[in-house]
C-alpha cells in the first residue's frame, strides 16, 4: 500500500490495523481513480498520503451510515448518526480529494486531477 500503517496513524488515524487494511485500500483505490492512475508519481507525496488517510476514516464510518443505524446508546453515552444520501457521500468524498490534491503535480508536471481536456 502507498499509505503505512504507521504513516496512517501519525497523521491522526483511528483505526486498529486490521480495518486500515480494509478501508485503507478502498481509499487508496478511490484516489487512484481520481487521479487516473498518477497518485503514486506525486512529486509532494505528503498530501497524497493525508488524503488516503483522511479518506479511509471517513469510509469506515460509512459502513455504519450504510447499515442505516441513526443512533446507539453504551452505559449512559449515546450518540446519533446522520443519514447520509449516497450521493452527499460522494460529494464527500470528491470535495476531500479535490482539497487535498488541487494543486498536485505528479513527476512530469501535470497536475494529479488533471483529466486531459
Amino acid at each position: 500500500m502507498f499509505l503505512t500503517y504507521e504513516e496512517y496513524k501519525e497523521y491522526g488515524g483511528g483505526l486498529d490495523e486490521t480495518a486500515f487494511k480494509i478501508y485503507g485500500y478502498e481509499a487508496e483505490k478511490r484516489v487512484d481513480a481520481e487521479t487516473h492512475g498518477r497518485f503514486e508519481t506525486a512529486t509532494d507525496k505528503e498530501p497524497v498520503k493525508r488524503c488516503i488517510a483522511r479518506l479511509t476514516d471517513i469510509m469506515e464510518k460509512s459502513d455504519v451510515i450504510k447499515n442505516k443505524v441513526t443512533s446507539w446508546n453504551n452505559e449512559g453515552v449515546s450518540k446519533s448518526i446522520k443519514d447520509v444520501s449516497l450521493d452527499e457521500y460522494n460529494a464527500k468524498i470528491t470535495n476531500i480529494i479535490r482539497d487535498y490534491l488541487a494543486n498536485i503535480v505528479d513527476e512530469t508536471d501535470t497536475p494529479l486531477l488533471y483529466l486531459g481536456v
